[in-house]
Order: C-alpha cells, then sequence, then structure tokens
C-alpha cells in the first residue's frame, strides 16, 4: 500500500507554511464549541446537582428520558436552522462575517444556559441559540478551510477541523469529571461551570474572526485584486509566481464556465444546478456521508456515553464519567494521527472501508455480549465478555476516528462547484444536524426499550456503508477543486485530468513560458 501525497502539479515548498495551518485552527474554534457541546452535556445531564436543580429526581423513567433527550435535541434541531440561515450570509457577506455573527449567537446562548435556575425554558432557549451558533458554523468551516488548502494536504488542513472537535470533547468529558469529583452534590457550581466554559471557544472564535476572506469567494465576488493577496499572503509566495496565477486562472476559468452554463445564481437555480446530472451524484454522496456517519452510534455514544457505560455493567457514576473521559483521550489521539498523517496519504476510500468493518464487528459483538450476558450497573463483578464488551467501545472509536470521523466532512467540502459548494455544504450539513436529531432523540428510549437492539441496528449500518463506499464513492484525494467535474462527470467539464494534464505539459521552455497566465491575463 502506497503511502504518499499526491500532487497535481509541481508544488513550491513555500506553499505547505505554518499559516494556512494557524488558520485552520483559528477558524475551527467554531469546532471547539461543537465537540466541547458532545463532551459535557450528557455528562452534565447525569450529574445528581443538574437533576436537583431541574426537579428530574420525582420523574419517572420515560419523562427524565424524555427531558434529557430535549436538552439535547433541542440543540440539533437549532443546529439544522443554522445551517440553514448561514446560507444566505455567508454568501453575500462572507465566510468571515458569517462566522463572526455565530460566535455571537453561541455566547448568548451559552450565557442564558448558565443562568437557567431550574427553569426548563431558559434552558431549552440557550440551547437552542447555541446550536443556532454552531449549525452556522460547521456549514462554513469546513469550506473556509478547503477553500485555502493545496490539493496535496487538503485532507489534512480540514482535518484540523475535526481535531479541534475532540479536543473541545475531551475538555467537555474532564470537566464534568472534574466538577463531579471536586464539586459537592449540592452546589449548582457542579453543572453551572461545564457550561459557563462554552463561553470561551466561543470567544476566541469571534477574536479569531480577523483572518483573511476566503479567496474563492473573492473571486467569485469579482474581487480578483483582494484573491490575488490573499493567495499570495497564504501560500508565501510573490502575487505574480506562476503557481499563483495559475491558481487563480483555475478559479476564473471554473467560475466562467459555471456562469455560461448555469446562468443566473439564485437559490432556486442552484438547486436545479444542483439536480442535474454530474450535480446530483455528489449531493447523494454528501447526503450519504453525513447519515452513515451518525448510523455509526457515534452520537449516541458521545452524548450518553455514561448511560451507554452502565449499560455495560459500569456501576459507579464516577466510573462510568472515568470511562467516559477515556473514550475521549482515545477519539483525540486516533483522530490526530490519522488526520496528520494518514488521511492524505492512505486517501478516502481505503480508510472508509476498514473503518465500516471494525466499527461494524465492534457493534455486532457489544449487542451479541448483551442479548447473552445481560449485564446489569447494580452487578458486583464484570465477566470476560463484559470487559470485551467495554474494550469493544474503544475499538469501535479507534475504527471510526481512523475514518468516518473527519472524512464525513472533508469529502463535501471538497466535491462541489464554486458556484454551488456553499449550498451543497448547507445540504450536507442540515442532514448531519438532522440525523443527530433522530439519533440523539431516539438513543434513551432505543436503550431502555431494545438493549442490545440498538448496537445491531448500528453494526448493521455499518455492514451497509461498506458496500455503499465501494460501489459509490470515488477517491478525491490530491484533486483541485476545481478538477471535481472530471471525477463526477459533469458535461460541461472542459477540465482535463490531472493526469492528462500533466502529459500536456509543452516540453520546450519557451512554449511553457508562452502559456502561462499572467497577472494582465487575468485583469486584476
Amino acid at each position: 500500500m502506497q503511502l504518499s501525497l499526491k500532487e497535481d502539479r509541481p508544488t513550491p515548498k513555500e506553499v505547505y507554511n505554518f499559516r494556512m495551518y494557524l488558520f485552520a485552527v483559528m477558524v475551527s474554534f467554531g469546532s471547539v464549541e461543537f465537540g466541547y457541546d458532545s463532551g459535557f452535556i450528557g455528562s452534565t445531564l447525569a450529574l445528581q446537582s443538574f437533576k436537583d436543580a431541574f426537579r428530574m429526581n420525582n420523574l419517572s423513567t420515560a419523562a427524565a428520558n424524555n427531558i434529557s433527550s430535549n436538552i439535547v435535541s433541542v440543540f440539533q434541531g437549532g443546529c439544522f436552522f443554522g445551517a440553514l440561515l448561514a446560507l444566505p450570509i455567508s454568501d453575500r457577506y462572507g465566510r468571515r462575517i458569517s462566522l463572526i455573527i455565530s460566535s455571537n449567537v453561541f455566547i448568548i446562548g451559552s450565557l442564558l444556559q448558565t443562568f437557567a435556575n431550574g427553569s426548563l425554558n431558559m434552558m431549552y432557549a440557550g440551547r437552542t441559540l447555541n446550536g443556532l451558533g454552531v449549525g452556522s458554523a460547521t456549514s462554513i468551516i469546513p469550506v473556509f478551510i478547503a477553500e485555502f488548502s493545496p490539493p496535496a494536504v487538503r485532507g489534512r488542513v480540514v482535518g484540523i477541523y475535526e481535531i479541534m472537535y475532540q479536543i473541545g470533547a475531551l475538555v467537555g468529558f474532564w470537566i464534568n469529571y472534574g466538577t463531579a469529583l471536586h464539586i459537592p452534590n449540592s452546589s449548582t457550581a457542579q453543572w453551572r461551570i461545564p457550561i459557563a466554559v462554552q463561553i470561551i471557544p466561543g470567544s476566541l472564535l469571534f477574536i479569531s474572526m480577523f483572518v483573511w476572506e476566503s479567496p474563492r469567494w473573492l473571486a467569485q465576488r469579482g474581487l480578483s485584486d483582494r484573491c490575488l493577496s490573499t493567495l499570495s499572503r497564504v501560500r508565501k509566495l510573490p502575487r505574480d509566481h506562476p503557481y499563483i496565477l495559475a491558481e487563480m486562472q483555475d478559479m476564473r476559468s471554473q467560475l466562467e464556465r459555471e456562469d455560461k452554463v448555469g446562468g443566473g445564481a439564485s437559490y432556486w437555480q442552484l438547486l436545479k444546478e444542483l439536480s442535474k446530472r454530474g450535480h446530483r451524484n455528489r449531493v447523494g454522496l454528501g447526503v450519504g456521508m453525513m447519515v452513515f456517519q451518525n448510523l455509526s452510534g457515534i452520537n449516541a455514544i458521545n452524548y450518553y456515553s455514561p448511560t451507554i457505560f452502565r449499560s455495560l455493567g459500569v456501576a459507579a457514576p464516577d466510573a462510568a464519567l472515568f470511562a467516559t473521559g477515556i473514550y475521549a483521550v482515545v477519539k483525540l489521539v486516533v483522530s490526530v494521527v490519522f488526520l496528520v498523517f494518514l488521511v492524505d496519504r492512505m486517501g478516502r476510500r481505503r480508510a472508509l472501508l476498514i473503518g465500516s468493518v471494525g466499527s461494524a464487528v465492534s457493534m455486532w459483538y457489544i449487542g451479541v455480549y448483551i442479548f447473552l450476558g445481560k449485564p446489569s450497573s447494580t452487578d458486583v463483578g464484570r465477566s470476560p465478555g463484559g470487559w470485551a464488551a467495554i474494550a469493544a467501545i474503544y475499538i469501535f472509536v479507534v475504527f471510526y476516528c481512523a475514518s468516518w470521523n473527519g472524512i464525513a466532512w472533508i469529502i463535501p467540502s471538497e466535491i462541489f462547484t464554486v458556484r454551488t459548494r456553499t449550498l451543497g455544504v448547507t445540504i450536507t450539513t442540515m442532514t448531519q444536524w438532522l440525523m443527530q436529531f433522530v439519533i440523539t432523540k431516539s438513543t434513551p428510549f432505543m436503550i431502555t426499550s431494545i438493549g442490545y437492539g440498538t448496537y445491531f441496528f448500528f453494526g448493521a449500518s455499518m455492514s451497509i456503508s461498506f458496500v455503499w463506499v465501494w460501489f459509490l464513492l470515488p477517491e478525491t484525494k490530491g484533486l483541485r477543486l476545481e478538477d471535481m467535474d472530471v471525477i463526477f462527470g459533469l458535461p460541461e467539464s472542459h477540465n482535463s485530468t490531472p493526469e492528462e494534464k500533466s502529459q500536456q505539459q509543452p516540453e520546450d521552455s519557451d512554449e511553457k513560458d508562452a502559456v502561462e497566465p499572467t497577472i494582465e491575463s487575468l485583469d486584476v
């Protein structure tokens, strides 16, 4: 198996500089918001102080489950509509302004939750605002980063979005463990502190938005001079360098071709464009990635991990929280290793196929163990099969984080055309949040009602995902964003494949100089 970077053209070493990585980290504080929520909310709902404050102790199991799922799922509902609302703002005012607005909405939501002293309505309102902020950020950030990234390392750079998510989740898990361990149940600070910490990534995202605007958005708006200057800064190359001019020419050529074919750019026209051959397959793949990512069971574990560990026989609440914290550490380590060192070398398809197999086997085993062993959180000891089931959770997350975890966000950010990219990613992101809503709303009831069937369902879904990837997903590793038209069969595309382009390069240096674009030819 060859593990090497794939460049679409000879690339100066200056292009692979620290600026694009720093930019990705700054923008991805919005991903920390998302990750922190997945890390802290499930454990916070399990805290005795939270149950006391919101009077959940005297409720039936069904009623308590309903409140817990509502608190989690209104966040996903807000995310769904946040992704939709971000579309016109991002298209008209740019990626930066959209993220500034989303960070402020998120901060207001966090404040409402922090001061919701027993008021479920105030908690729901704050969670909904948090969702609006996170939903808009998650639909913008992968696109924002992808539009800056050189093809050979695009997976790695967009993968920073996922790494920052895992950092947020890790902090969320361990803050809850620390407050549960060191703050008495009688103090509201035990649950207020984890909620208030959300304000930090929201504020960091706001501060970090004094960065460059997306060069492809600038080109689309006709701001060619600003686009050229931005590319020059982020690539650390002069404005008149052949690599910069070629990148500008690629964007210009694709935009001209799309305008010629697509005409206007209203959302209704773009939707019709996405329904045509060469576009609808991209929508199907992006939506499918988000559906299978959620059907893996990962978000059920993320949001209800203490409950799931107790269902496997982890008795003490503190032990369940500790097991959840270790789970977060494993997720972060595997995500960093895969997204930094492997995603642009191993490719998307191979990683997803391996991840589907490992995730499916883990879920099937957990289901079989619960079916045969019938574990209980009141058990004094634990059988070898029980220990193996707990290990299977960690094995599952290793395979998942080395595949579906980051790639599900990378592929939608890179497959759409310039004209349709924002709308296409909005559709896939809304699918993500719709599926998260369904999974997080149903998981407490699935675990209570069908038990082992929950894991059989997730295992079957991952088995199906293997077949789906094998037959339908093309490899996008190393391709320029402008070259996606070729592999997705856009009839109007006149681009050659990267291999054809390399074969068409003129051998004579004078001829090569004659066809290179210049600043004058770009009309900037």
